[in-house]
């Protein structure tokens, strides 16, 4: 990373000295990117800014819609929500660019964030009607089946969780897994959960981020023992998995 960052920094300095141009939104983002990755997101958070301000003084909105995918992320990261969704929706409407698909998912996280189930939903319901790259579509489809739940709108819940395992056929894109896996053990019916066992058998989960497998571990505790099946790959991740390992 520290070599990566050298680099990133060292190219930055290089193209500033010359006239603005993409190449230089495109390395400033990356830059960001690499800083949220390494968790210094204050630094980060100016470098996101200055892309944006780039790539819209050059007219390009297709990359003002990229750069505020990485903007909200980030901004989800510091936990500054509302800052996170003005920043989303005020790109959405630019182009109809694959990329906005993931801008909307990432906006509606914030949403969600902010206690805003309704309004995530919107998002949520637009990638899922639309989107041409599978995995975004997964998410969208797990993640407004959580938000119907949450508001109180079981059935159209369930339904969206079988539209979610009838998608997530041939998906090995982990975090859209991950999505569906929480979705399905939270909310889910025994058959959906254990059609989610036959579905996703053999996703390995040991590389998943700390904070989507502590997801999976509180949903399969809230769907309590609906979500147990025996050998299925989550039952790894719960509290039950991790006693058996430390005491043998």
């Amino acid at each position: 990373f520290d070599a990566a960052l050298a680099r990133l920094q060292e190219a930055v300095a290089s193209l500033r000295q010359r006239p603005p141009g993409l190449r230089l939104v495109q390395h400033l983002s990356s830059l960001a990117v690499l800083l949220d990755d390494l968790g210094r997101h204050e630094e980060a958070l100016p470098v996101h800014r200055e892309a944006l301000a780039l790539a819209r003084a050059l007219g390009s909105r297709y990359h003002q819609v990229d750069v505020t995918i990485n903007l909200v992320y980030c901004l989800g990261d510091l936990g500054r929500h509302e800052e996170a969704v003005a920043a989303g929706r005020a790109v959405l409407d630019l182009g109809d660019y694959d990329s906005v698909a993931v801008l909307r998912v990432n906006t509606a996280y914030s949403l969600r964030q902010l206690g805003r189930s309704d309004e995530a939903l919107e998002q949520y319901e637009v990638v899922s009607g639309t989107a041409r790259i599978p995995h975004v579509r997964l998410i969208a489809l797990a993640r407004a089946a959580v938000c119907l739940a949450e508001l109180g709108r079981r059935g159209e819940a369930r339904a969206r969780l079988d539209e979610a395992l009838d998608a997530a056929a041939g998906v090995e894109y982990a975090t859209a897994v991950a999505a569906v896996a929480s979705a399905v053990l939270a909310f889910g019916e025994r058959r959906q959960v254990e059609r989610l066992a036959a579905v996703t058998s053999g996703f390995d989960a040991s590389a998943l981020p700390r904070y989507l497998a502590h997801e999976l571990e509180e949903a399969a505790r809230a769907g309590g023992e609906a979500a147990h099946v025996p050998g299925a790959w989550w039952t790894r991740l719960t509290g039950e998995a991790r006693d058996r390992v430390t005491t043998a």
